[in-house]
Order: C-alpha cells, then sequence, then structure tokens
C-alpha cells in the first residue's frame, strides 16, 4: 500500500517560512508558526482555512496519512480533479481514486498554492443527511511541524521542529514524555495500557470514543461479547457491518496518564479484513479518541518523536 507524497512537497514552501534562525536555535528558544482557533466536539478538532478565498473548517486529523476534501466542497468550488498517481486507500481498505487541486490554501496566515486534496465522499447519517464534513488536514502536512492541542481551551499551535529536544512544554512542569513511532503512513504510534495489557495504539483525534477490533478483545483480554454479552451494549450502525458493541475498562494508562471505569468501542473485524488484504500494515492493537484525549493538552514533537501530554487543566 502506498501513498502520495507529494502534499508533503506541496507544503514544503509553507513549512519553511516558519524555520527557526540559527540563534533560536543555541538559546533553545520555540519557534511559534501559527496559532489558530480550534472548534472541539465529541468527535473531531476542526480549525479554519481558506481554500480559494473561502472559509472551510477542516478536522485536524493526525491519524490520515493525507489531506481530505469532500465532493460536495469539490463541487461548490469547481476544483479541478484528476486521477492520483499513487494508490490510496483507507483503514478500511476503500480505495479513492480522485484528487482535487486547490489553486491556494491558507492556515493562520500562511499560504500554499496547487495544494492536493484527496477526494472523499460525503458521510451520511442513517436518515440520509449529509454531515458537516468538508475535509481534514492530514498528517502529511502537520508532520512538517511540532504540533501543539490545547484542546480544553479550544486552541491550536504549530511550532518549528529545530528546538533543543525536551524543551517543550512552557505552560507547566507537571507533564510526561511519550516516545512514539511515526510509521509509513503517518501514523503516531505508542504503547498504552489497558487494564493490565501493555498494547500498541495509535492517536486518531477524529473519532469520540477510543476503540479497538474484536479480535483484540478476544485474543488479548479473553473475552467475546457471544459468550459474555452482560458485560457490553450493542450499537447499531449505518450499515449492519458496523454494528459495533460498548465495553468499560477499569483502568488505560497513557504514559503514566491515568482513566478509570472508561468505555471503549468495539468494532467488528474492519482492521482484520485491510490487515488480510494488506499484510504488511503495521500492528495496532487499540485507537485513542478524543473520549479521553480532549481532557489533556498535547504537544506532539514530530522531530523527536516524543508526545509531551499534561492534564488540560495544568498551569506552572
Amino acid at each position: 500500500m502506498r501513498y502520495p507524497v507529494f502534499a508533503a512537497l506541496v507544503f514544503f514552501s509553507l513549512a519553511t517560512i516558519g524555520h527557526a534562525r540559527a540563534d533560536d536555535r543555541a538559546n533553545c528558544d520555540l519557534h511559534r508558526i501559527a496559532e489558530l482557533e480550534m472548534k472541539v466536539d465529541t468527535a473531531s478538532l476542526r480549525v479554519k482555512v481558506l481554500i480559494n478565498g473561502r472559509d472551510v473548517w477542516l478536522t485536524v486529523d493526525p491519524a490520515s496519512p493525507i489531506s481530505m476534501i469532500s465532493r460536495r466542497l469539490v463541487d461548490d468550488l469547481k476544483l479541478p480533479v484528476h486521477e492520483p498517481a499513487f494508490t490510496i486507500i483507507s483503514g478500511r481498505g476503500k480505495h479513492f481514486d480522485k484528487v482535487a487541486v486547490a489553486k491556494s490554501f491558507t492556515l493562520a496566515g500562511l499560504t500554499a498554492e496547487d495544494v492536493d486534496l484527496v477526494v472523499i465522499d460525503g458521510l451520511t447519517s442513517k436518515d440520509g443527511v449529509e454531515n458537516r464534513y468538508e475535509g481534514s488536514i492530514g498528517a502529511e502536512f502537520l508532520s512538517a511541524y511540532d504540533v501543539e492541542l490545547d484542546l480544553p481551551h479550544g486552541r491550536m499551535a504549530l511550532f518549528s521542529k529545530d528546538h533543543c529536544k525536551g524543551q517543550v512544554v512552557y505552560w507547566t512542569p507537571h507533564y510526561v514524555a511519550i516516545p512514539f513511532e511515526l510509521d509509513r503512513n503517518f501514523h503516531i504510534n505508542f504503547p498504552v495500557i489497558l487494564d493490565g495489557h501493555r498494547l500498541k495504539a495509535i492517536l486518531n483525534t477524529s473519532c469520540g470514543f477510543s476503540k479497538m477490533d474484536i479480535e483484540t478483545l478476544k485474543s488479548q483480554f479473553n473475552t467475546d461479547p457471544a459468550t459474555q454479552p452482560t458485560n457490553f451494549i450493542a450499537k447499531s450502525g449505518d450499515v449492519p457491518e458496523d454494528t459495533y458493541y460498548i465495553h468499560r475498562f477499569d483502568t488505560f494508562d497513557i504514559g503514566g496518564i491515568t482513566f478509570r471505569n472508561t468505555e471503549f468501542d468495539v468494532t467488528q473485524g474492519e482492521a482484520r479484513s485491510v490487515r488480510h488484504d494488506y499484510p504488511d500494515l503495521p500492528l495496532t492493537h487499540v485507537t485513542v479518541g478524543l473520549h479521553q484525549l480532549a481532557q489533556l493538552r498535547l504537544y506532539i514533537a514530530y522531530g523527536e518523536h516524543v508526545i509531551y501530554a499534561s492534564a488540560g487543566n495544568a498551569t506552572k
């Protein structure tokens, strides 16, 4: 499976605007490139950008390797469309076969030109009403910077990666540092402990509840909704294959920050089906979503491969 690299190259000129001077690096100063208002709800983070001069609220999605735009918005803006040069496949195995070109893309006063955005069909609810999704800023863009997500206060900031290692948390001395691996799809992989089980997780700010595949639940926790139904709450999805369960765990530890009596969505095997078709994908046990992340303040140091996290209300 391959993802396009051209979007990262398009944003290169935007990224280089914010590079710190040599004297900044020498004294370890953080160099803030941009700061944005961020709308936080139960299932997404959104920031305002300008696409061809129009205000658009895009989700911030480090779990997506690529930036996307809804087909509805492509039609509204009359953006030119072409076929991608690479195979693009979603986490569910869906192929994307169209890329739109935005003549201008402006974020916090920084502008890039001729930006490629993968076209995604509008997301709909059970009653057929399309939701407000307009697109997303993916990891091919975000990983060019360090990213601060102050979720409790609705604020996002981009920083240069040129700084001294470990000297980035300026708002509090009370934080944890969580090393992560960035796989070839730009996913942030890091260790977590769930009810005493050490698992691999990815960071996903575009989903509400954290989730795991039912096969992980069976293999790691020796439990199953079919044999222990009283431990689960069944929920129906928009289509039968989207049916999922809610399961409550006693403790969920992220780098020393512990959440207690917390719920996970247990999905119906989509990760297993994708892995069958693409066995070289890295193994991930769980996805950490906004149910926990919304209580934290995060600094994603893409240059160091470390997530710095504190309580959302932590101060000096």
